[in-house]
């Protein structure tokens, strides 16, 4: 299938930063290349004074009814983070793990359903090859079997510079939420960066 995903990075006054992607695909194991679904996630984060903290709010809207939900939680950035911090930037890794601890909306799932995201990136050779990925875990407690559930979805992304700001990339993806044979695969393609500057 074809995969066409937008980026979008804003670092705003006052601590603030939001953080959005969507993902337009194709049907899996056809021949079409119609981008006739997607998926998106929109946060806002706001930093706790000095703190390695940040306040969060997610909202994931998709493709079909009744499955939007949204979250609240709490992000620690271990690489803002004192001695452990300065080592990991001593590597070039940046890392922050997410924790929902509050899911609205909407979704067939039942009981609590809290959210832990792990996010890093590597500059293996600065301005030339990174490495970059998430791992999502979706949890479901007290549902109507009473027993506990989760899912995972999972993104690693190699990626190397070919001149200006136009990358070659490839990417491995684990989705739990899709049919047993489609949930790994790797992929192929482009990347292209457009940085934007505001100044007041």
């Amino acid at each position: 299938f074809t995969t066409l995903t937008v980026n979008t990075l804003a670092n705003l006054p006052r601590g603030l930063q939001y953080f959005a992607f969507v993902n337009y695909t194709s049907p899996t194991r056809a021949s079409s290349t119609d981008l006739d679904g997607f998926y998106s996630e929109h946060h806002v984060r706001w930093a706790v004074g000095s703190t390695p903290f940040d306040l969060t709010a997610l909202w994931a809207p998709r493709s079909g009814t009744d499955n939007d939900p949204a979250y609240l939680g709490v992000r620690w950035r271990p690489s803002d983070s004192g001695g452990l911090g300065r080592a990991l930037r001593g590597a070039r890794v940046t890392y922050a793990v997410n924790l929902h601890l509050a899911r609205f909306g909407a979704g067939p799932e039942e009981g609590w359903a809290p959210q832990l995201e792990h996010a890093y990136r590597w500059d293996a050779v600065p301005g030339r090859i990174y490495l970059t990925g998430f791992a999502d875990h979706n949890l479901w407690f007290g549902g109507p079997d009473g027993s506990p559930r989760s899912r995972t979805v999972s993104e690693h992304q190699a990626g190397w510079r070919l001149v200006d700001r136009l990358y070659a990339v490839v990417e491995w993806r684990l989705n739990q939420y899709l049919p047993e044979a489609d949930r790994t695969g790797v992929g192929f393609g482009v990347q292209y960066l457009i940085p934007f500057v505001v100044r007041p």
